[in-house]
């Protein structure tokens, strides 16, 4: 088992085992079953073959050309080294949604610490609030791309979010307030509207746009990073705990 930027990757060869699930189809739904995992567009990724699983054959999706850019997996890596290379992945475990999230969480309590401290005007607080914000958004990235699409359209990835119960049910609980800004590429309006999740997606996708292209107002972009940042966290944590719930 190895990873390549967050992905896991099966090698085929004919030693070792790896731990995971057999997945059995509802019969006469194994046409659809397939379809949908083709949807996902694993082929750039991922080539088809057959494995052992106890007495069964196995359909395995097998990491392409996975000496390229792979690693080992190491289980509860912390930056002062690894244990042996691990057997099994598991998504709950990805520091982008566990050691990303606690820095960016350190962050922001950090920056509304300071808040009360003529912060509005220090672009070194809003740079690292940007930072913070563009972190947690390569984290939504990564969860979009693991549960809807693995290639490279990242807005019809991410708007796929919208359509999520608990992302719905959480903006309407997290969101006191309707804002408008302006895309910074053609000045297009984005709303945050608590009713309307397709809208507020976009809305804070823009805010991440507007971070890393355009100029910057400390007082506004302030403001604005700051409270996007404070609520897209705290709906995005909930939606991990829902996606990763038994």
């Amino acid at each position: 088992m190895l990873e390549r930027d967050g992905i896991p990757l099966i090698v085929e060869n004919d030693h070792g085992e790896v731990v995971g699930y057999l997945i059995t189809f509802k019969k006469g739904d194994e046409e659809k079953a397939y379809q949908s995992i083709a949807g996902i567009e694993p082929k750039k990724i991922y080539k088809w073959g057959v494995a052992e699983s106890g007495n069964n054959i196995a359909n395995v999706l097998y990491g392409r050309n996975p000496d390229k850019g792979s690693c080992h997996i190491h289980e509860g890596w912390k930056g002062e080294g690894c244990n042996i290379a691990a057997r099994e992945w598991d998504g709950n475990k990805d520091p982008f949604f566990t050691q990303s999230l606690d820095l960016v969480r350190e962050m922001l309590n950090e920056s509304e610490k300071k808040e009360h401290e003529g912060a509005f005007g220090n672009y070194k607080e809003l740079f690292r609030l940007q930072m913070a914000y563009t972190l947690l958004w390569s984290a939504i990235e990564r969860y979009a791309g693991l549960k809807y699409h693995l290639g490279d359209q990242v807005m019809n990835k991410v708007s796929r979010i919208a359509e999520e119960e608990c992302f719905i049910e959480s903006l309407k609980c997290v969101v006191k307030e309707k804002r408008i800004i302006y895309r910074s590429d053609n000045l297009k309006k984005e709303t945050l509207d608590l009713n309307n999740p397709k809208k507020a997606i976009s809305y804070y996708y823009a805010v991440r746009s507007n971070s890393i292209h355009r100029g910057k107002n400390a007082i506004g972009d302030f403001r604005i990073v700051q409270s996007s940042l404070r609520e897209l966290l705290e709906i995005f944590t909930k939606m991990l705990e829902d996606a990763f719930k038994e």
